[in-house]
């Protein structure tokens, strides 16, 4: 019986430590991804202004669906959408059941999210993150945190439970500050920290015994960066604002796709590419893809108006998107170099494509300048027709002076 009981006794002990979050991020069973291995992102908040989502669309690793959920960020300016608007908003694009939030996404980003617009998802979120293993990370700004200037604070939720940081102080500093690694890490080995830009401003955390602080500054007391394993997720604190103002200069870094990346990846569990100028050359590749698309297809749609054939073109298009898909699912493999060598074929492509579109538009073009010219031309020569016949014509046949007086 004792035996028994001490065999008891030390499982509960064991259970209790499990249930511990553990100090450093790191440790999960395996990434937490969708089905075609892509990140599924639930971006509350300010995204749909300038932010991340712009980039995690671009990049073959992530979809995400933005819900616009900030009074002070979205809701004002040039952006402006009423309470009633959010609120239909949160209606329309938050999961409707639990079963829903862990079925179809895999990262939970709140970033200057208004608390007040949430009721029973918010518990829902704490859930996915420590029974199926989402990833959540919340972001500075006015409305997060301990909230500011009226906004609710977060501090009473069930969100707070999971994030790595205290929040009771509903304050926000204004400090100008740039940050460096804590430690050696595999997110803080991915980018080149002597490049980044300042942050300025962000709210008042402090660190939970147990957490780990990633990022650090010399400037104030309130840990920039930091993470925990809770369950069998991980929460992930942000305190500083990564879109205007606060991340304002940071935006126009050049590694800011990686930067949002590499912190996706850490708080789903996926592994930070250990190559980051070849991963930070291809995802730039991607972004720059749809740009030169547009652009080719815009020539295409142009030949196509002045009656261009451009029927053997869209065989050639139809090859360059194959090859893109290819290139995506390679890159979420992990396969860079191979994803990096079909980068390279689509770019020969479309300059092919292209100089084909210009010279179908050009051959277009001449048809149209050959018809204006000869339009022209034709006016031009009944013109002097009339003319002629009107004036010169009638000159040379004019009336003749009476003579009868000079016949007597």
């Amino acid at each position: 019986m004792t035996a028994c009981r001490e065999g008891w006794v030390a499982a509960v002990l064991l259970a209790t430590i499990l249930a511990l979050p553990l100090a450093k991020c790191g440790g999960s069973a395996g990434p937490r991804v969708g089905p075609l291995g892509r990140i599924r992102v639930l971006y509350i908040g300010d995204g749909w202004g300038p932010s991340p989502v712009a980039h995690f669309l671009t990049d073959p690793s992530f979809r995400v669906v933005s819900v616009p959920a900030s009074e002070k960020h979205v809701g004002h300016g040039v952006q402006a959408i009423s309470r009633a608007e959010m609120l239909r908003f949160v209606r329309i694009y938050m999961p409707r059941t639990y079963a829903a939030l862990t079925g179809e996404y895999d990262y939970i980003a709140i970033s200057d999210a208004n608390r007040g617009f949430f009721g029973q998802e918010l518990a829902w979120m704490r859930r996915s993150v420590e029974e199926v293993g989402l990833g959540i990370i919340m972001v500075g700004g006015h409305e997060s945190f301990g909230g500011w200037a009226g906004a609710p604070s977060w501090a009473d939720t069930d969100v707070a439970e999971i994030l790595p940081v205290t929040m009771n102080e509903p304050k926000y500093h204004s400090y100008v500050y740039k940050v460096r690694p804590a430690l050696d890490h595999p997110f803080t080995r991915s980018l080149p920290w002597q490049t980044i830009p300042t942050f300025r401003d962000g709210n008042h955390v402090a660190l939970k015994d147990g957490a780990t602080l990633l990022l650090t500054t010399d400037v104030h007391p309130y840990p920039p960066l930091s993470c925990w394993r809770v369950g069998r997720g991980m929460g992930i604190a942000h305190s500083m604002d990564w879109t205007p103002g606060g991340g304002e200069l940071v935006m126009r870094w050049e590694y800011y796709p990686d930067y949002v990346a590499n912190i996706a990846f850490l708080a789903v569990g996926r592994e930070i590419p250990d190559d980051p100028q070849l991963v930070h050359r291809i995802r730039s590749r991607f972004f720059d893809l749809g740009t030169s698309l547009r652009l080719m297809l815009d020539i295409v749609a142009f030949a196509e108006k002045f009656g261009a054939n451009t029927a053997s073109l869209e065989v050639e298009i139809a090859q360059v998107h194959g090859l893109r898909q290819r290139a995506e699912q390679l890159y979420v493999e992990h396969s860079y170099e191979e994803s990096e060598f079909t980068m390279d074929r689509i770019d020969q492509k479309l300059l092919d494509l292209q100089n084909k579109a210009l010279q179908l538009k050009d051959q277009a073009l001449f048809w149209v300048y050959l018809i204006e010219w000869l339009s022209v031309t034709g006016v031009s020569a009944l013109s002097f027709l009339a003319l002629w016949t009107v004036m010169i014509r009638r000159w040379l046949y004019r009336e003749v002076a009476t003579t009868r007086g000079q016949a007597r």
